[in-house]
C-alpha cells in the first residue's frame, strides 16, 4: 500500500528514522538503505514458532510532496487465494499458517499507517525549521 503526502514540508531524514523506530518498537529487526533521495527499511520478525515476517517501507520524494509505501505479506495472499486446491491436497496446515500471517500483516499495516498519519502530523513544516 501506498500514501502520497503534498505540502507537508516535513523532515524525510526524521520521518525514515521514526517508520524505523515504529518497527523496532513492534519487534522487528531493522536494516535501512538511504539512495538518492529514497530511503528503505527492511523489517525482519521472527515469530514465536520461527516463521519469519518481512516487511519493506520505502519513503521518497521531497519534504514538500512525498510518498511513504508499505510492502507487508505479498507471499502470503497467494498461498489464501490457492487455499482449496492445496487443502485438497492435504496441505492444510499451511493455509492456517497463511491466515496467521495474514492477520499479522492486517496488524502490523493497520498500526503502521495509524502511526505514519501521526508522524506526518507530528512533522508538519519540520523541514523549513532546519533551515
Amino acid at each position: 500500500m501506498k500514501y502520497k503526502w503534498i505540502q507537508k514540508d516535513v523532515d524525510l531524514e526524521k520521518i525514515t528514522g521514526g517508520i524505523e523506530d515504529f518497527l523496532k518498537s513492534k519487534k522487528f529487526k531493522t536494516h535501512r538503505n538511504d539512495d538518492k533521495g529514497q530511503h528503505r527499511i527492511l523489517g525482519i520478525y521472527r515469530t514465536p514458532e520461527g516463521s519469519i515476517r518481512k516487511v519493506i517501507a520505502t519513503v521518497s520524494g521531497t519534504p514538500e510532496s512525498f510518498t511513504v509505501e508499505l510492502e507487508a505479506g505479498e507471499q502470503t495472499s497467494s498461498v489464501l487465494r490457492l487455499g482449496s486446491l492445496i487443502s485438497l491436497f492435504g496441505g492444510g496446515g499451511f493455509i492456517v499458517k497463511g491466515h496467521e500471517a495474514a492477520d499479522f500483516y492486517r496488524k502490523i499495516e493497520d498500526e503502521f499507517w495509524r502511526f505514519a498519519q501521526t508522524i506526518v502530523s507530528e512533522l508538519k513544516g519540520s523541514a523549513t525549521s532546519l533551515s
